[in-house]
């Protein structure tokens, strides 16, 4: 009797936490991040499906500017927001 091997289909989350990104990782102003250039190339390496799209843009004069965003990789769409704090703001607040 033959036997069949079931094969586990990974998440999106699993795919991409998989990917070692550590060479490319920057540190600036005490701060440890990853370029979007890079996080967006290995996003759609992985996952050739992935969309990216820019809302409305805010503007507030106490905040700077707030950026609405979502990404969709296999029909499932995250939305996140992203503030800019323009540089006299942030004088003002050090």
């Amino acid at each position: 009797m033959a036997t069949t091997k079931k094969e586990k289909v990974q998440s999106t989350f699993e795919k991409l936490s998989a990917v070692n990104v550590n060479k490319y990782v920057e540190k600036k102003n005490n701060l440890t991040y990853l370029s979007w250039a890079y996080a967006w190339g290995e996003t759609k390496r992985v996952c050739p499906d992935a969309t990216y799209r820019i809302g409305e843009t805010e503007y507030d004069e106490s905040l700077g500017f707030m950026c609405h965003t979502e990404v969709t990789i296999e029909g499932e769409t995250l939305e996140l927001s992203l503030i800019h704090i323009s540089e006299p703001t942030r004088q003002a607040e050090i």
